[in-house]
């Protein structure tokens, strides 16, 4: 199924009617299918995962060194405008939103090297990793981030802990809503969000993202079967977005001047946009295979 997806992109690409960028997106791409022969599904079976899932947590955690060296301004890895709000500290990801995703990610990896290993070099060295991956987190605060370290952090506690779980689990719920309290971007965060929920105002509660969501199911039902090939989306955005103001009579407003989007910022919309329902469908097919393949062996 994954490989259907894929061939289904490469597809979209060669009969993309801006096929010379889909081409070039597409050459960005295909390397990234070359993981799963180069050994990724090791980390899911016994033995052979544990050097895939340190090293993982090793880059991400240099990864947040970085971000900390830039935010104490003793590095500056690459020259960043800030008109967009942003502050610079990406380390080597650029995007500090997609830093603290990964930082989340890798977070979780080390609690449950933290919780599951004997060695207690290899606690220490988890604990020290896990410690500088949450700082990381504190330097590039956003909510998905910390829903997305809640989340990985209950499965991993109740996955090697059982019913012992709840005081991990407690645990990352304090994180999350202290994050929310103490640091002053997620305060104010959360303050917009609640007021616009309370007004009806769903598109401010959702940053904005109404716009690029309406845009790529425009594309969509433009091109149902083969999408416009992966990376149009940021080239059809903004004539998208006015059909579907047309469509729907009402203003998808982006209040900031910088607000147009490259991404549809829903990796299922976007997928189904620039290479197709049917890859859609297969890539979400592989992904429930692969989803239930991990509770079967969280149950066992």
């Amino acid at each position: 199924l994954a490989a259907a997806a894929l061939a289904a992109a490469v597809i979209s690409a060669l009969l993309s009617p801006r096929a010379a960028s889909s081409l070039g997106a597409l050459r960005a791409l295909l390397p990234l299918a070359l993981l799963l022969p180069l050994g990724a599904s090791r980390v899911l079976g016994r033995g052979g995962g544990a050097t895939l899932l340190a090293a993982f947590v090793a880059g991400a955690t240099v990864d947040a060194l970085a971000s900390l060296l830039e935010r104490a301004g003793l590095v500056q890895l690459f020259a960043v405008e800030s008109a967009a709000g942003r502050g610079g500290t990406g380390a080597f990801v650029g995007n500090e939103g997609s830093l603290a995703l990964l930082l989340a990610l890798g977070a979780v990896a080390a609690l449950a090297v933290l919780l599951q290993a004997r060695a207690a070099a290899w606690r220490a060295a988890a604990g020290a990793a896990l410690l500088v991956l949450l700082l990381g987190i504190a330097v590039n605060p956003g909510l998905t981030a910390l829903l997305a370290l809640l989340a990985g952090a209950s499965v991993v506690a109740i996955a090697a802990l059982g019913r012992r779980a709840l005081p991990v689990i407690g645990g990352a719920v304090a994180l999350v809503v202290v994050g929310a309290v103490a640091i002053p971007q997620l305060r104010v965060r959360v303050a917009s969000a609640t007021a616009a929920a309370q007004a009806g105002d769903w598109d401010a509660m959702l940053t904005y993202r109404l716009g690029p969501w309406a845009a790529a199911t425009e594309m969509t039902r433009a091109r149902p079967l083969l999408g416009f090939g992966p990376g149009t989306f940021g080239a059809e955005f903004a004539t998208r977005r006015l059909d579907a103001e047309l469509r729907h009579r009402r203003r998808f407003v982006l209040p900031r001047e910088t607000s147009t989007f490259s991404e549809a910022h829903d990796d299922y919309l976007q997928l189904a946009a620039e290479c197709g329902v049917p890859a859609l469908l297969a890539a979400l097919a592989a992904l429930g295979l692969l989803l239930a393949s991990l509770g079967g062996k969280l149950v066992r």
